[in-house]
């Protein structure tokens, strides 16, 4: 539960840093929260959560989304980029959450299902 804290904590923060640039407001949609359900069913089909695991990594994954959203409105607003550059400038930004909601499910999960995880995981 503290390391899905400190996780909640992590995107808090980097929602706050965008927010204080400009005025960033991020609302869990349904499409947030179907993206998490998704991601959730996927590692629990590999690894098969637990009641108490399951809520955990969905909010890891809701986090995700928030971070995500929140970069999408900062680069709305960026001025002096071309669309193209804004989206390749996102997709590098988009790598800290992503690299943030891994090690949050990864530090959900027992070592069995770590092991399981990651062997079902693409090699980088």
């Amino acid at each position: 539960m503290l390391r899905l804290l400190s996780a909640s904590l992590c995107s808090l923060l980097l929602v706050t840093a965008f927010a204080q640039r400009g005025t960033i407001k991020v609302v869990d949609t349904d499409a947030m929260r179907l993206s998490a359900a998704k991601n959730t069913a996927m590692v629990d089909k590999t690894v098969g959560l637990s009641d108490e695991q399951r809520p955990q990594v969905t909010e890891a994954y809701m986090d995700y989304e928030r971070s995500v959203d929140a970069l999408k409105q900062r680069y709305a607003r960026a001025q002096g980029m071309t669309p193209e550059q804004k989206q390749e400038e996102l997709e590098r930004l988009y790598a800290t959450p992503r690299q943030q909601a891994e090690q949050s499910v990864e530090r959900i999960l027992t070592a069995d299902q770590l092991a399981k995880w990651q062997a079902a995981m693409p090699k980088k």
